[in-house]
């Protein structure tokens, strides 16, 4: 209940501060922005339900509030802010919850601070790095560690698939750096390719898998099949669907996921 309540707070005070950066600072307008793009990045609050399916019959129901917003900088940099908190309920299995009964909880919550240079043409760079922290007050939603994960993201347009369609690559180390000694240390490498096709009407299609290397597990790999289809149908609203599969699970994480995902642009 304590760590709940401090997960509570944090993502409270970070929201305010964000909001209150949203008053006083310029924004990029998204009239024809439907908010896949790293490299253009709006101010935005978003709702995401997600269900996971896991070995063993197990499952979620995860609900993820997540607000973003970005600032201009001198020379055409930009800096986009992130905070995002999560909460749910699940069977899963852990050290706390070794029957498998269902529970309920908050997750761990991060924070993002992400540059992005001019661009440079056709393709745009950005870096940055998350820090999360272990919020979770039980182990089936977090990791029970603070950790640090530097990033780095390249995209470039392709406008020979359609306009404003783009694909690039993110790649950043996630590792622990404190946290409850009971916990499995974290250092994961994250190796994210991405391809959106925009199609018409403001809809679009995006490929975003993640692909996991788990240096902590005998360099474990995971490799999802993760295919995202949404559409902007407001003039500050984008809705979305997303489904994940494993094609490689040596790490033995969900079976397969559904996200539902509401976006309001501000």
């Amino acid at each position: 209940m304590c760590n709940s309540y401090r997960a509570g707070r944090a993502l409270l005070l970070a929201c305010l501060v964000i909001r209150w950066a949203a008053a006083h600072s310029a924004t990029e307008d998204h009239h024809n922005n439907v908010g896949q793009s790293v490299a253009h990045p709006v101010s935005r609050f978003d709702l995401r339900v997600r269900y996971m399916a896991f070995e063993g019959d197990s499952e979620a129901q995860v609900l993820e509030a997540r607000l973003e917003h970005p600032f201009d900088l001198a020379g055409g940099w930009k800096l986009n802010t992130r905070a995002v908190m999560s909460g749910g309920v699940t069977d899963f299995p852990s050290r706390d919850n070794r029957a498998g009964d269902y529970s309920a909880g908050t997750g761990d919550l991060y924070t993002q601070l992400f540059f992005i240079a001019p661009s440079i043409g056709d393709t745009s760079i950005g870096f940055g790095w998350r820090n999360y922290f272990p919020t979770a007050g039980e182990d089936q939603f977090g990791k029970g560690k603070y950790r640090f994960a530097p990033l780095v993201v390249v995209q470039r347009m392709a406008n020979w698939l359609s306009p404003g369609s783009f694909y690039g690559l993110g790649i950043r180390n996630d590792f622990s750096v404190a946290g409850d000694r009971a916990h499995r240390d974290v250092n994961e490498l994250q190796v994210v390719p991405v391809v959106t096709v925009m199609l018409p009407q403001q809809s679009f299609v995006t490929l975003f898998p993640e692909i996991v290397i788990d240096w902590q597990q005998d360099n474990r790999v995971f490799v999802p099949f993760d295919l995202e289809i949404g559409r902007k149908y407001a003039a500050h609203q984008v809705g979305s669907v997303r489904v994940q599969l494993p094609l490689i699970n040596e790490l033995h994480t969900y079976e397969w996921t559904m996200e539902l995902r509401w976006s309001l642009f501000f």
